[in-house]
């Protein structure tokens, strides 16, 4: 018997919702094959199987909250009965009422089923723990609520689309508005944890903001140069953003102390750099993860994006392409966007936002003027991890780094 465990998918997140089962007691899996989709706070996505098998139990139905590390199912090995294996899930069932799961013994656990198991005989109508919790929170009769999954319990969507229906239908209290028309809409749940996570970073980390402009007139003659051979190699050209992927891998390894988290008092820093990249999408913003940018070539970066945008496009990112971040880029400048003070990304201790190029009159050596194209960066720190002159020094040798794209060979 295999059990599958719901595996820790970022540092700062200590649940996951389950989407969906890619399989149904009784089909067989083989090990490292997609089993279980989960929605985090990013994006969804798919969890392997931790072997191989036949899926014996499900102890965590679709559209459950569970906490990292939770039994959430079982698979039977090859000899052994299915049946025999699905009947121990009895005894070990997860309880995830409160939406944190707490292993109970065998008999409690067993106590608590038949109990839910009995109120909703009791009542007539099957529900799950959250739905039931929910509708307490909105005074939702349950009894109302006649749209209802596969399965033919309620969960915590239908109680949540029943109170919209529901507020959406009721009546004005007079004849005459009081304020402006509108139509309710629902916010995306990944957009919902962004606000809640950016909330969060701004209200726990002490922010500060540094401005420099950066000359771009090497990166793109070196990008311009390298464009057709891994274009040939990789399928897509190299753009600025993987470039600065490039640079900022290599000013981290000057400045480990910049590629670091604040941990309970104490200074994190992080062996690998790891460099997320803001990646807009239909559902909210993203930051899917370079892992290792500072041990790779500006191809293969270019190609880790471009692999990245298909999976975002597609929406079928793996777990390790949205965790392990250190360090994040966030790049508006083909939104037409000058600068942006963006928020941390929590729990790393800085981020590099990019405006557009901009083609603009610098004074270069000898009083000469010349028009360049300029872009804006803006460094956002966490106070606690590094002070302006950390961040100064940072900043100034990224953009010598840039400027001068012979540094990338040392």
């Amino acid at each position: 018997m295999i059990e599958i465990i719901l595996p820790a998918l970022t540092w700062t997140m200590k649940e996951a919702r389950v989407t969906r089962w890619l399989k149904s007691p009784g089909e067989q899996i083989e090990k490292g094959q997609p089993l279980i989709e989960v929605e985090m706070d990013k994006a969804v996505v798919e969890v392997e199987s931790p072997g191989t098998g036949t899926l014996a139990a499900i102890m965590a139905e679709e559209n459950t909250v569970v906490p990292f590390l939770a039994l959430i199912g079982l698979l039977a090995t090859e000899g052994e009965d299915v049946k025999a294996v699905a009947a121990t899930a009895a005894g070990r069932q997860t309880a995830f009422a409160t939406g944190i799961a707490k292993e109970a013994p065998a008999e409690e656990a067993l106590s608590a089923v038949q109990a839910t198991a009995a109120a909703a005989s009791a009542d007539g109508i099957r529900a799950t723990p959250l739905a039931k919790k929910l509708a307490r929170e909105l005074g939702v009769n349950l009894a109302e609520v006649t749209d209802h999954g596969p399965s033919g319990r309620i969960r915590e969507t239908d109680v949540n689309a029943h109170f919209l229906k529901a507020k959406a239908a009721t009546p004005p209290v007079s004849a005459r508005p009081l304020g402006p028309s509108g139509e309710l809409v629902e916010i995306s749940r990944v957009k919902r944890l962004t606000g809640e996570r950016m909330r969060q970073s701004l209200d726990v980390a002490p922010h500060f903001w540094l401005h420099r402009d950066l000359d771009i007139t090497e990166l793109q003659n070196v990008r311009a140069r390298l464009a057709p051979r891994i274009e040939s190699a990789v399928g897509s050209r190299p753009s600025l953003t993987g470039m600065l992927v490039k640079v900022v891998g290599a000013a981290l390894r000057r400045h480990p102390h910049v590629n670091a988290s604040f941990d309970n008092e104490r200074l994190l820093v992080w062996s690998d750099v790891n460099i997320g990249v803001a990646m807009a999408t239909s559902d909210g913003l993203i930051v899917p993860v370079v892992h290792h940018a500072d041990r790779k070539s500006i191809e293969e970066i270019t190609r880790d994006l471009a692999e990245l945008r298909r999976r975002s496009k597609d929406k079928d990112f793996r777990a390790q392409d949205l965790s392990g971040g250190t360090f994040t880029i966030s790049n508006l400048g083909m939104f037409g966007i000058d600068w942006v003070d963006s928020i941390i990304n929590p729990p790393e201790a800085a981020l590099l936002s990019a405006g557009r190029m901009v083609r603009k009159p610098v004074v270069l050596q000898g009083d000469i003027i010349e028009i360049r194209p300029m872009v804006h960066l803006c460094l956002a720190i966490d106070h606690r991890v590094l002070d302006g002159a950390d961040g100064s020094r940072f900043l100034q040798d990224l953009v010598e780094i840039a400027e001068n794209p012979v540094f990338l060979l040392l």
